[in-house]
């Protein structure tokens, strides 16, 4: 990497509207986004030799800070960034705000006036302790603690900045009654769960805000590269819908961009490679831009260790959800939509057997029971193996109904649904070894009778045996909601090196830092990505403020 003299690098880059290469770090966009064309790769050339990109920069900015990504924490940023004083710019790589916080319900808050008022106490140290243990210790828990107990603070903040709370509070899906939700009383519901709550009541008041204090906002213009001046980082360079680039110059940059369950190289690098058994529906633009650009700048890289939001699905239930939206059927024919969906029976409840290729029964088929934030040890468990199955018989399809199996089946363009009169034949269309499959369901029949599951610990009610045909059989995948983590910060939200150095003027907020989330999101704390979301965004602007403004 070339360091240059900041005062002379910006001084001839705006004289030019060249940023040149030695000022760029990295040779292609964010998030899996083509190369930029270079305009002048001879002009600038770092010291060690490398060739790096330039970019012909169509128009300047300089401003205090520039936030990247306007999901819940990017809006926070910008928000408290803007009320401190601080010139602020958003910028949101797609058309819409908000990204996955559009799908959000509300915070986890401890001590607020909400609980007060609902008569809820609880003790988040509670949470402390289960967690260390649940996650071997591995994560720094004061991250933990200083989301906690600033969460009433920052729950007030939001309603201070023009987003509405409601009274309710609640354990959300079986977890502790730590849940807050967006919205008024009697508001924005969502129809199909029958819940309060819309993040998108969050997006928009904080929309208000932001532009009744004069931040800047442009979407459809991603950040495609980090500037930096030496180890600090100055700036970045964007990509706006018409293909022009901005040089964006600022004290302090933020990224928030969501995660990385959009990019295919980055899932494909953590284990999630196949798109048909690990289906993504939500934001597209959740590339991993903010893991790349902190890499370029030199942070830590945590990926290794990054953490999902994500629930059991079968193989292609997205296709089959698509197909769904496509025909305007009612929202509850998605599982995604309707927590009561009869598919549940089988992906959460266990109401069936669990084979991998090999005919074997490899876990507790109900490891996602109860739904309360457990989801995750069934997906590790179908993730542990090469390929794994649900098998049910007659008995097992006329509970779940004519209309979950035409879900089940409407989407099998992958060979991943299997239907058969007998086992031998539906154990030749798996292609398992059928001797192995009939032992395997013989023993689990012999602990479905016995009342007992001695062998993998499932619950009594979800002891239900295979009988008479005819047999379905599903192939299992997960469905990831959100990444979480994958760059090292510290307690101030700065981006950090392999040693704990702070790369100064680089904030990694929301899901794209998330420290105390390993593997997977535990919802015993129910609302506790959103708060961290909120926090980290908070923390962030107001470390900038004191700091470096």
């Amino acid at each position: 990497m070339h360091n240059l003299d900041r005062r002379n690098f910006l001084k001839g880059a705006l004289a030019t509207g060249v940023l040149g290469a030695a000022g760029v770090l990295g040779g292609c966009a964010a998030g899996g986004q083509d190369k930029p064309a270079a305009a002048n790769e001879d002009a600038n050339v770092p010291a060690d030799g490398a060739s790096a990109p330039s970019y012909e920069i169509a128009e300047t900015k300089d401003v205090d800070v520039v936030v990247v990504g306007s999901g819940n924490a990017g809006m926070a940023a910008a928000v408290e960034a803007a009320s401190l004083g601080a010139k602020t710019l958003l910028l949101e790589k797609e058309a819409i705000l908000g990204g996955n916080g559009n799908h959000t319900y509300g915070p986890s808050g401890f001590d607020t006036k909400y609980s007060k008022a609902a008569g809820v106490e609880y003790d988040y140290r509670e949470a402390v302790v289960e967690d260390q243990r649940m996650f071997n210790y591995i994560p720094n828990i004061r991250y933990y603690i200083d989301m906690a107990e600033a969460s009433s603070d920052n729950i007030d903040w939001v309603a201070e900045h023009g987003v509405p709370i409601s009274s309710v509070v609640d354990n959300y899906k079986g977890g502790n009654p730590t849940m807050h939700y967006w919205g008024e009383d009697g508001g924005t519901i969502d129809p199909v769960r029958g819940r309060v709550g819309s993040g998108t009541v969050y997006i928009a008041g904080m929309q208000a805000t932001a532009e009744s204090l004069g931040v800047e906002i442009l979407t459809s213009t991603p950040a495609v590269d980090i500037v930096m001046d030496g180890a600090d980082v100055v700036g970045v360079v964007a990509q706006d819908s018409k293909g022009n680039y901005i040089q964006v110059n600022a004290k302090a940059v933020m990224l928030g961009t969501g995660g990385i369950c959009a990019s295919e190289e980055l899932m494909t690098k953590v284990g999630r490679a196949d798109s048909v058994v690990s289906p993504y529906t939500f934001s597209p633009g959740t590339t991993g831009d903010g893991y790349t650009l902190s890499m370029k700048a030199g942070a830590f890289d945590m990926l290794g260790s990054v953490g999902f939001i994500e629930q059991p699905a079968f193989a292609e239930m997205g296709l089959a959800e698509q197909k769904a939206r496509e025909q305007k059927l009612d929202s509850s024919y998605s599982p995604n939509r309707n927590d009561e969906h009869p598919v549940w029976n089988i992906l959460k409840m266990g109401k069936c057997i669990w084979v991998n290729e090999e005919g074997e029964r490899f876990a507790d088929e109900s490891a996602a029971k109860p739904e309360g934030g457990i989801a995750g040890w069934a997906t590790g468990a179908i993730m542990s193996q090469r390929k794994s199955f649900a098998i049910i018989d007659k008995a097992i399809q006329d509970m779940l109904g004519q209309d979950c199996m035409d879900l089940m089946l409407s989407a099998n363009e992958f060979n991943t649904k299997f239907q058969a009169d007998t086992l031998e034949d539906l154990a030749k269309a798996m292609d398992i070894d059928y001797t192995t499959l009939k032992a395997t369901i013989d023993r689990y029949n012999e602990v479905c009778a016995a009342g007992e599951d001695v062998d993998f610990g499932k619950y009594a009610d979800g002891l239900v045996p295979i009988g008479e045909g005819p047999y379905f059989a599903t192939q299992l995948g997960v469905s990831p909601l959100c990444s979480i983590g994958g760059v090292r910060v510290n307690r101030q939200m700065q981006a950090a090196d392999v040693n704990w150095n702070p790369i100064k003027g680089l904030y990694v907020i929301g899901v794209d830092s998330f420290p105390f989330y390993t593997q997977m999101y535990y919802f015993q704390l129910p609302g506790s990505a959103v708060a961290y979301e909120l926090h980290s965004g908070l923390v962030a602007a107001r470390h900038a403020a004191e700091n470096l403004l």
